[in-house]
């Protein structure tokens, strides 16, 4: 998955690097995005939407607070999701 040009290779696992109540987890060092397998689909799909922002905020130094990215994903998802704007096809493709 390229975010701002950069190739991120996203994994699917059973286990994250920490493993509390997170979906998902990335390294911006290392371009990687780390989905967990055992979590239900909506909470994986938010998880990547997450790490994205994650990247992005990274990327483009924007210094917003783990809070507030975790808000504005969800709020995110729930947009996207709801409207049939989130593809669970084009997220399942991702697994291959």
């Amino acid at each position: 998955m390229k975010i701002l040009g950069h190739n991120y290779k996203i994994i699917f696992d059973n286990k994250l690097d920490f493993n509390d109540r997170t979906a998902a987890q990335c390294s911006v060092g290392d371009l990687w995005i780390k989905i967990s397998s055992l979590h239900p689909d909506t909470r994986q799909q938010e998880g990547l939407l997450h790490e994205i922002m994650e990247a992005l905020n990274y990327h483009l130094a924007l210094k917003l607070e783990h809070e507030k990215i975790e808000a504005f994903s969800e709020g995110l998802f729930q947009v996207l999701n709801d409207n049939g704007l989130w593809k669970e096809f084009d997220f399942k493709k991702l697994k291959r």
